[in-house]
């Protein structure tokens, strides 16, 4: 990859949007935090150069997970958009918001102590198209109540 290609991601709604160029490094970790963050069983991050990367719409929320991080996120629409390690001053984008999240292969993990024994089977596991699964799963519209899922 170029050190001039732009990469560019954002939020699911689009109030917060960043892109940064050159070369960056992809990892996935599997700690107790990140899995509280993501919901799921580990959090794939691209870390670019802090000097090369800008928010280009909106500004992300902060909050502060530990004593050693804090979380970026949209304020509106609750993406989880990056970690910062605030000792180092990085700031590891979630791959999945990146544009072109295939861009984010990952070449190492951390938190493997925390790892979920069936993460390496899912690749096995049988599977659907969301459109197939979609359109056997419609639903008619129901009215909602906001306060009750």
């Amino acid at each position: 990859m170029s050190e001039d290609t732009l990469i560019t991601g954002g939020c699911q709604c689009g109030a917060v949007r960043y892109a940064f160029s050159g070369s960056f490094e992809a990892m996935v970790c599997h700690c107790r935090m990140c899995q509280r963050a993501s919901g799921g069983p580990y959090m794939a991050y691209a870390t670019p150069s802090r000097e090369r990367l800008r928010w280009t719409q909106g500004n992300p929320g902060r909050y502060q997970s530990s004593d050693k991080a804090e979380r970026l996120y949209c304020r509106a629409c609750g993406t989880p958009l990056a970690f910062r390690n605030l000792a180092r001053g990085t700031v590891d984008l979630t791959a999945g918001s990146l544009d072109n999240p295939e861009l984010a292969r990952p070449s190492w993990a951390l938190g493997i102590e925390s790892k979920r024994f069936w993460v390496d089977h899912v690749g096995e596991l049988p599977g659907r198209t969301t459109t197939d699964w979609m359109a056997d799963n419609e639903a008619p519209p129901q009215s909602s109540t906001p306060d009750k899922i």
